[in-house]
């Protein structure tokens, strides 16, 4: 269980999704695809619980953009977006066994920025727990 696993799958899961097009490993220095999908680190803990083992609580970003290039058609469009990745996380709380379990999200919709370029989409903020053993 590793936090480059979790957004691994997340990523998976958002490219499953009807029309994303993209969602890249790492986030490129520009994007001209849409709608795509970026995911990376935001926040995290580490709760030692002996000298061999930790939990960690990180927090990680889906940003689903969609080109705003016609406002209304691209908030149409954007809409389903959050029931569908919503019910993704729901119906996979361990993330493919990723992490231990989502301990929660929270999602914000409206304008987005990528390199430069003004979007609108979706924020998901997916709080999640994993488990590291440390080998002697």
């Amino acid at each position: 269980m590793s936090l480059a696993d979790v957004i691994a799958n997340l990523q998976l899961k958002a490219l499953s999704m009807t029309g994303i097009k993209a969602a890249p490993d790492y986030p490129p220095e520009d994007m001209s695809t849409f709608p795509f999908a970026i995911c990376y680190p935001r926040t995290g803990a580490v709760n030692f619980g002996g000298q061999k083992w930790a939990n960690n609580l990180d927090t990680v970003y889906m940003d689903l953009h969609i080109s705003r290039a016609i406002l209304p058609k691209a908030v149409e469009k954007a809409i389903p977006y959050r029931d569908a990745f919503a019910k993704l996380l729901m119906d996979d709380p361990t993330l493919g066994a990723t992490a231990k379990h989502i301990t929660g999200f929270t999602v914000t919709f409206g304008e987005l920025s990528y390199a430069g370029q003004t979007t609108i989409g979706w924020r998901f903020e997916i709080s999640f727990m994993t488990h590291t053993e440390v080998s002697t």
